[in-house]
């Protein structure tokens, strides 16, 4: 069962957490961009832009099914 998103949380947008980007030489897919800490939120791509996109687009996805997400660790320091 899937919690609906606060209210505050409908802004939250995948550049409001801290993203992680890692390049592999001669790996399959090169590139992934991944939110730190949230393991299984990362995309990848052929290099670091398309890694960031489908990270984002990803995210949207996730958000967009009414799943809850974790506070950004920018807000927590607050």
């Amino acid at each position: 069962m899937f919690r609906k998103r606060r209210d505050h949380e409908k802004n939250w947008s995948v550049d409001d957490y801290p993203i992680e980007y890692i390049c592999r030489k001669g790996a399959g897919i090169p590139w992934e961009a991944s939110v730190k800490d949230w393991q299984e939120m990362k995309g990848t791509g052929e290099d670091r832009e398309q890694a960031y996109l489908d990270l984002v687009k990803k995210f949207n996805a996730f958000k967009n099914e009414g799943n809850q997400l974790p506070e950004p660790l920018s807000l927590k320091r607050r």
